[in-house]
């Protein structure tokens, strides 16, 4: 989450708080000393990463409290929505991701028109070739060609991509997700590359994002914009996803209205 958090806001302090225990179980208690800690640390976006699907009244949760004062203390706050596991019922957005003004971000995909038979003149350029079979992590992304935005030798397929919403996303709740972002994160080196997925790989895109555009107006402004006023910015701004309901994120565009609104006015030149 850091690594993705900093390639697109790369000169950011960046706080990180412990909620799980070491069964790999999320603390209740772990959670609301995290929440607390970063309101005393006066943080100004908080990226999570963890979610609950419980079905149950948002209030009633006992993360609802401390997101709220979180959201209440002027903290833009960025959270996974969730993961449908598949082989049960598809679950809600997670809770703390449905709380109001939380930005809550699943995940879309993008499928590259090229073959597994293509060869490109550098072996880091090009798309992702997924084989099921020989792949050491467990996916349920349909076997293919995925687009890695890290180029195609020259050739622009960008108009020919096609995009998709998340095989895994869960079900709308209190009109949320609010927004989608890539949600695979290829990891590994030389031929072999694994690939991880989940809405607490797309939620740090959304945070990177924003903490970049925060960076440019904190130091100009008195007041960096809102929770409600961002997510409501974040909505807005987002663009449609060709196979999904839900609008993925727009940096340049998000970037653009928060300098205008909040800031000097001027827009960046490029990001």
């Amino acid at each position: 989450m850091f690594d993705l958090i900093q390639q697109y806001a790369p000169h950011i302090t960046v706080s990180l708080y412990q909620v799980i225990n070491s069964n790999g179980d999320l603390e209740v208690a772990g959670y609301h000393d995290a929440i607390d800690a970063a309101i005393s640390d006066e943080v100004d976006i908080l990226n999570i990463s963890i979610g609950d699907p419980w079905d149950i009244p948002v209030y009633a949760h006992p993360l609802y409290s401390k997101t709220q004062k979180a959201v209440d203390s002027g903290i833009t706050v960025v959270a996974a929505a969730g993961n449908n596991k598949g082989d049960q019922p598809k679950p809600p957005v997670h809770i703390p991701a449905v709380v109001d003004d939380v930005i809550a971000v699943n995940g879309f995909v993008t499928r590259c028109p090229q073959s597994k038979s293509d060869t490109h003149e550098r072996r880091e350029s090009g798309p992702y070739y997924l084989d099921v079979e020989t792949s050491n992590t467990e996916t349920q992304l349909a076997e293919g060609v995925y687009c890695g935005y890290n180029g195609c030798d020259g050739r622009s397929c960008i108009k020919k991509q096609t995009e998709t919403g998340w095989w895994g996303n869960p079900s709308v709740k209190n009109d949320k997700p609010d927004v989608s972002a890539p949600v695979i994160y290829p990891y590994g080196s030389g031929d072999k590359v694994d690939f991880f997925e989940g809405s607490s790989y797309a939620a740090p895109i959304v945070t990177g994002i924003l903490a970049e555009a925060y960076g440019e107006i904190k130091h100009s402004v008195q007041n960096l914009p809102t929770p409600a006023e961002v997510r409501s910015l974040v909505r807005e701004t987002a663009t449609p996803v060709r196979e999904s309901e839900i609008r993925k994120i727009n940096g340049f565009k998000i970037h653009e209205e928060i300098s205008k609104r909040y800031g000097s006015g001027e827009a960046p030149l490029s990001h």
